[in-house]
């Protein structure tokens, strides 16, 4: 069975942001209690569907995390 088309991975791709983001990368960040899933916890349910970093929405992340590792990009301050 392809878990990647399934019920659950679409309920997770449509609650991303603009951005192809889950908004807070983890809740150590910010806390959050409006938010239901935290990128890493996104990424990580993902994963367990099937999902690598060849699908695009993991690749997303990556990429934003290779920019703000390096310090090319600032992460956002949530409120």
């Amino acid at each position: 069975m392809n878990h990647k088309r399934g019920k659950w991975a679409s309920q997770i791709l449509d609650s991303r942001n603009d951005e192809g983001m889950w908004g807070n990368f983890h809740s150590l960040s910010q806390p959050t209690y409006k938010k239901v899933l935290t990128t890493e916890q996104a990424i990580r349910r993902l994963r367990i569907l099937g999902f690598t970093k060849e699908d695009e929405a993991i690749q997303i992340v990556l990429e934003r995390m290779c920019l703000c590792v390096s310090g090319r990009q600032k992460t956002k301050k949530r409120i």
